[in-house]
């Protein structure tokens, strides 16, 4: 029995020793050996793709007039945050689990912060047809209510194909400092800047549409928006003298 003590004595020695020897050469920054790959994952496909467009298309021609009006400003403009990126719970508060689950799924469309802080300043959501389901109602009254309770306005714009940067220079100067919050002839200045984010955006290819004149048939002399991609996507736009 002696023997075999003494044998498990000299194992956890020269272990200690070998743990010892590999702290140090690992340690002052020194390269760790990285650990073989698990190949069961490589040979596992997973279900996803990459997404055509990060935005879409009334998503795009808005942050685009949104960019141009804060070009020369002191906010910077964020798309897609978090409300659990935005909003912490009270000290103190009961089922946080309950709460903190309503928040951590749900996004808002475009924060505005300021340049030196980021401090989270106004939340922008784009209303389009979806936000008329009794679903989405009941979650954008949880969403404003959140938001209020906490500190954070929202500006909640109707969502469309073309924006003002006239119309939204006004609305943002409701909520923070953008030319004293009225339009004026720098605000002139970015509506001309972003005529082509005022142009329709092609339903099919999702890029800005250019426009034409017909030059024969019924429709000969008129004005329409074709798709950039013609003659491979011939959707069109019909302008309303």
């Amino acid at each position: 029995m002696e023997w075999l003590l003494a044998f498990a004595v000299v194992i956890i020695v020269v272990q200690t020793i070998k743990n010892f020897r590999d702290k140090k050469k690992y340690s002052d920054n020194s390269e760790i050996p990285m650990q073989p790959l698990d190949t069961s994952v490589e040979k596992t496909k997973y279900p996803y793709h990459k997404k055509d467009f990060f935005f879409s298309q009334t998503e795009r021609s808005f942050f685009q007039v949104l960019s141009s009006v804060l070009a020369e400003t002191e906010y910077y403009a964020f798309s897609k945050v978090r409300l659990a990126d935005l909003l912490n719970l009270s000290r103190g508060t009961k089922d946080k689990i309950t709460y903190w689950n309503k928040i951590r799924s749900k996004h808002a469309d475009f924060v505005i912060c300021d340049k030196k802080w980021y401090k989270p300043l106004l939340l922008i959501e784009l209303d389009d047809s979806s936000h008329n389901s009794d679903t989405r109602i009941s979650r954008d009254s949880f969403v404003e209510k959140a938001l209020s309770d906490a500190g954070l306005p929202l500006l909640r714009i109707v969502a469309k194909h073309s924006y003002s940067a006239l119309e939204l220079t006004n609305k943002l100067g409701q909520h923070i400092s953008i030319n004293g919050g009225e339009a004026d002839e720098t605000s002139q200045k970015h509506d001309e800047k972003v005529v082509e984010s005022e142009t329709p955006i092609c339903k099919v290819c999702g890029i800005p549409m250019v426009m034409r004149t017909s030059k024969k048939g019924e429709n000969a002399g008129q004005s329409f928006y074709g798709c950039k991609n013609y003659p491979t996507c011939k959707e069109v736009v019909h302008i309303n003298e």
